[in-house]
């Protein structure tokens, strides 16, 4: 597996690996890291370590040097790959390995095309095109012609170019994953073939949710506590409607609190601010980043799952980890109008759908689940949905069955 993250925490790719794994496979992770003490590249030797039982090999991204650099230059923008990435993989392709399982937009096309005659997976988390255009709407315009590599990404690589990279991808791979029916629509839409795209989303493992699902301070439990769950990284994320229906909900509901568990974004700042602006700075609570294994903990101390987000070509066409795990954690669901959540918590009777950027609406509909027999009653909807209907055991049956396919077809 190709991942441009570090491994672990991706807890998609953490799942899929367990499956693998069990099913006799095995598996090797290639994951990157940034140099931290300033060292420039050299040897491109990986630190290899097991973890849950997978052959993880841990390259460091060092500071190239400029003959380096102008290399990674060139082939990033003439051949759209990355010259590290290809080596590594070729490597890999090398040294016996028989698919190769690329994850998301941004590695593909290096991926894919270094995997030679080896059977490829593409695995898009999310709609990668639409993905840029929401995280550059973050960078505002001082940070962006301060930053020569925010304008060569602008430059070079505008949402039509990963538009672009997407048409490829899925012409190059031998299998695509996609993590709910409304992305496989829109890859169906720019050329896909229904047959080689398969559904696995980013449903939990109620066991392991189970296992994490630690006892919690009772000081977490003060009040009526709704939490959002994740990234910071973008408006999209709607965290500020959240913090203004906080307000709107504090008037009828004295001890209302929001608790934001993780994220590492500048966005943190900005919230901060506007829930000091309007009065409810005490009530609000940033985590900071935590560990995953952590989030059912989190969770056990909350009344209410939040996803707040904006409708967008993005979210509309997305799912999150954590709408899964607030049904796992038996938590009623407050959501907006984005057409993939949305769906998944009304066929689930899992809790509320609201208007995206409206507080009075989510607030109201807050007010609604503080009532212990509406969100006893959604609760258990949601978690009765995670052990059955979005339950990872069954994407998990649709994993194995598409690397049983491709391996009907190795030679």
């Amino acid at each position: 597996m190709v991942l441009g993250e570090r491994y672990p925490p991706d807890a998609r790719v953490r799942k899929e690996t367990a499956v693998l794994r069990d099913a006799g496979h095995d598996v090797r992770v290639l994951t990157e890291r940034r140099s931290t003490d300033g060292s420039t590249g050299g040897a491109d030797e990986p630190r290899r370590e097991t973890v849950n039982g997978v052959d993880v090999l841990e390259f460091t991204n060092a500071n190239p040097s400029s003959g380096s650099k102008l290399a990674r230059i060139y082939g990033t923008l003439v051949h759209g790959t990355y010259p590290r990435w290809d080596r590594r993989v070729r490597e890999q392709v090398d040294d016996g390995v028989d698919i190769v399982h690329v994850h998301d937009l941004e590695l593909a096309r290096t991926a894919l095309r270094a995997a030679g005659d080896c059977l490829t997976v593409l695995d898009l988390h999310e709609n990668y095109p639409e993905a840029v255009v929401q995280y550059r709407r973050t960078d505002t315009l001082l940070e962006t012609v301060t930053s020569p590599h925010k304008v060569a990404r602008r430059v070079f690589r505008p949402k039509r170019h990963w538009d672009e990279r997407l048409v490829s991808a899925l012409s190059e791979a031998d299998h695509t994953l996609a993590v709910v029916p409304e992305a496989k629509e829109r890859y169906l839409e720019v050329g896909g073939v229904d047959e080689d795209i398969s559904i696995v989303s980013n449903t939990v493992d109620t066991e392991w949710f189970d296992g994490n699902m630690e006892a919690v301070p009772v000081s977490l439990r003060d009040g009526f506590v709704l939490t959002y769950i994740g990234t910071l990284s973008g408006n999209h994320r709607g965290v500020d409607t959240a913090v203004r229906a906080l307000a709107i909900l504090r008037e009828s509901v004295p001890d209302a609190r929001l608790r934001i568990v993780g994220g590492r974004s500048k966005l943190k700042g900005e919230l901060q601010q506007l829930a000091a602006e309007l009065g409810i700075e005490s009530a609000v609570e940033f985590t900071g980043w935590v560990d995953g294994e952590t989030f059912p903990s989190h969770m056990a101390a909350a009344d209410v799952g939040l996803v707040p987000h904006r409708s967008t070509a993005h979210t509309n066409t997305t799912v999150p980890h954590k709408l899964f795990q607030y049904m796992a954690a038996g938590l009623p669901v407050l959501a907006t109008e984005t057409t993939a959540v949305a769906r998944g918590v009304r066929e689930a009777d899992a809790g509320v759908v609201v208007p995206p950027e409206d507080p009075r609406a989510m607030a109201e509909a807050a007010e609604t689940l503080a009532d212990p027999g509406t969100a006893d009653r959604l609760g258990t909807n949601a978690r009765r949905a995670a052990e059955t209907t979005y339950n990872w055991s069954r994407d998990a049956d649709r994993l194995r069955a598409v690397y049983d396919r491709l391996e009907a077809d190795t030679p």
